[in-house]
């Protein structure tokens, strides 16, 4: 009775075990008989496929509600309730709900009881602990007060012994006090030995300080020296930079001519092609007029629409073939047009008068070609200036979706085109120079090392910002650093290897960099960004991007296609195609697409010449 007390039946069915009702004896054959005539294996086969076990509120929470230490407090039997089973089936599944129990199956019970006794257990160990506690408390109260009667005894037994030994030294200090007087006058006589030996020893300590005087002397002579050599170095380096510096802005002066240089001749091109359209519209009027006058006036009349329905056909070619083109080329319009007009002291005069009477000539030519009867040349002319702005290295950024491979998921990274390659980045490059740094606090500790902390740096126009990481995206800044209150700059950092420090007027920031090549960067940016007005500071960060920093970077010269793979499931998605791999990238928007293709196309002329040409030319037949 006590088991089927323990097991929560709901209804008994007694079975005999066997025809004789024997004790300890079971036959199989006839007590599957009696359960199956009976209709106990259909019954059982019933409750398995609904919801055999069914408990009230009251009941369900009394046994598991161990379980509902997540629940949300105060709401009511029934969410409590469904907050448990919850927890455990979110499929609402294996369980149901009725107005006063719960239903729910055997496997989930067997979840439920097991999860039960795990908790149960915990909070046992936790009593058996507090009860051994308590156990141990009372253990060490006896110990400690046979301990106080052990300590009280050998009190008594050291004051006793002390005594004794005190009655001892007494007689023992009359004995020595008598041999005192003997030893007074010897004393006296060594007294006098000792001045002398001290007047000794205070003559060559006199000499040995004049010797290392000397010696430091000749130390800060060297130390000298040595600053001079150092200042030295210094200068030939400073001499050297600027010799590199010149250099490079007279690369780049060649590099702007070169480019100057091309953009005429792409110019001359264009113009070319515009005489070459004009030539080909003369010749297609004339072949039209010989045709009409041979022909009859009804044969004129059917002609003319056929060649109608023709020149519509090849203008609607001629925009599919031109609508990639034109999406992808109207940002570079905008964008390279109004960077080099904002831009104006990156480039010259003579520069600008050279586009000016390009464009205007272009512009003649437009007039002159109205004259032709073609209302779609002016479609082809603007083609061709969207093909020289095409050839144009383009400068754009933005956020994209990158696939590292097949079993790597999409991530997002900031992608950059600078000096003909495409950069992926972690996050964005908004800051002139960045990095980690050890920067010594304002507070005072007992131990050195403990003052320093390893920031991350990242420097913003003119102030240096400090993070705890190196995620900026989310980090708060701890503090700032304002180049504008900094009144000088320390190289040298006392103790620290490659240390420098910054100096204000509130307190001097210590700082320390992982290498000697690091602190030569830190030092020279911080400088230079100090003298420079806020409009070149936020040129120079518009310019600097760290290559070294770059998480993946790509040769544009590497890629022979780039292609849009729109599909349901990821909109806006395109494929980089090189040699050696197929890059998979998703923009943020369709318009963006656009650009990234256009972009990362190859770059030739050659190709915008040869559909030009084919959009010009009249179809055979």
């Amino acid at each position: 009775m006590s088991t089927l007390g323990q097991a929560n039946p709901y209804f008994i069915r007694c079975i005999k075990p066997n025809p004789d009702k024997a004790p300890n004896c079971f036959v199989p054959d006839m007590v599957l008989n009696q359960l199956k005539y009976s209709g106990m294996m259909e019954t059982v086969r019933i409750r398995r496929s609904g919801y055999p076990v069914r408990r009230e509120f009251k009941d369900f929470l009394f046994r598991y509600g161990v379980l509902g230490r997540e629940v949300g407090r105060g709401l009511d039997d029934r969410e409590t309730c469904v907050g448990i089973l919850m927890q455990y089936d979110a499929t609402n599944k294996d369980w149901q709900l009725g107005k006063t129990k719960v239903f729910y199956r055997e496997n989930l019970e067997r979840v439920i009881e097991r999860t039960r006794d795990i908790q149960l257990r915990a909070v046992c160990r936790v009593i058996y602990g507090v009860v051994c506690t308590v156990i141990a408390r009372r253990r060490f109260l006896k110990t400690k007060a046979k301990i106080v009667i052990v300590q009280k005894m050998v009190k008594r037994f050291l004051c006793v012994r002390r005594f004794i030994r005190t009655r001892k030294a007494v007689v023992c200090m009359q004995r020595f006090e008598r041999g005192r007087q003997a030893r007074k006058l010897y004393a006296r006589l060594l007294e006098q030995k000792r001045i002398e030996e001290q007047r000794r020893r205070e003559e060559e300590r006199r000499r040995e300080e004049e010797r290392q005087r000397e010696l430091e002397r000749q130390q800060r002579e060297l130390e000298r020296l040595e600053m001079e050599k150092r200042e030295q170095e210094a200068a030939e380096m400073r001499k050297k930079l600027e010799d590199e510096e010149a250099r490079r802005q007279e690369k780049e002066e060649a590099r702007l001519r070169a480019e100057e240089e091309e953009r005429l001749a792409t110019l001359a091109k264009i113009r070319e092609l515009e005489e070459e359209h004009q030539r080909l519209e003369e010749g297609r009027r004339r072949r039209a007029e010989a045709a009409a006058a041979a022909q009859r006036a009804e044969e004129e009349a059917r002609l003319k629409e056929k060649e109608t329905a023709k020149m519509q056909g090849e203008v609607e070619e001629a925009y599919e073939m031109l609508g990639s083109l034109d999406n992808a080329l109207k940002a570079f319009t905008g964008r390279f047009g109004l960077e080099e007009g904002e831009q104006g002291e990156m480039e010259s005069d003579t520069e600008e008068d050279d586009l000016e009477s390009g464009f205007e000539e272009m512009k003649s030519g437009e007039d002159e070609s109205e004259e032709s009867q073609d209302p779609h040349s002016s479609k082809f002319r603007a083609t061709g200036q969207l093909l020289l702005q095409y050839e144009e290295e383009p400068s754009f950024e933005g956020y994209l979706m990158f696939k590292g491979g097949k079993r790597q998921g999409w991530t997002r990274r900031w992608a950059i085109i600078k000096d003909d390659a495409l950069m992926f980045f972690e996050m964005k490059q908004d800051a002139i120079k960045q990095g980690w740094l050890l920067k010594k606090s304002s507070g005072t500790g007992t131990l050195g090392r403990r003052n320093w902390k390893r920031r991350y740096f990242a420097l913003r126009g003119k102030t240096i910002y400090y993070y705890s990481e190196s995620d900026l995206s989310q980090a708060k800044p701890q503090g700032a650093i304002d180049l504008k209150d900094v009144t000088g700059i320390i190289e040298e950092g006392g103790t620290r290897e490659h240390a420098f420090g910054l100096v204000t007027a509130e307190r001097t920031f210590h700082l320390t960099a992982e290498t000697a090549m690091d602190k030569k960067e830190w030092v020279e940016v911080i400088r230079r960004v100090r003298t420079m007005p806020e409009q070149k500071v936020k040129s120079m960060l518009a310019q600097e991007v760290d290559p070294r920093k770059a998480l993946l970077t790509l040769d544009l010269e590497l890629i022979e296609s780039v292609t849009a793979t729109d599909q349901e499931k990821r909109p806006n998605a395109f494929a980089v195609i090189t040699p050696s791999r197929v890059f998979n990238l998703i923009s943020e928007s369709s318009a963006e697409m656009h650009m990234w293709i256009g972009a990362l196309s190859p770059r030739k002329f050659t190709l915008g010449k040869t559909i030009f040409y084919r959009m010009l030319e009249p179809k055979a037949g």
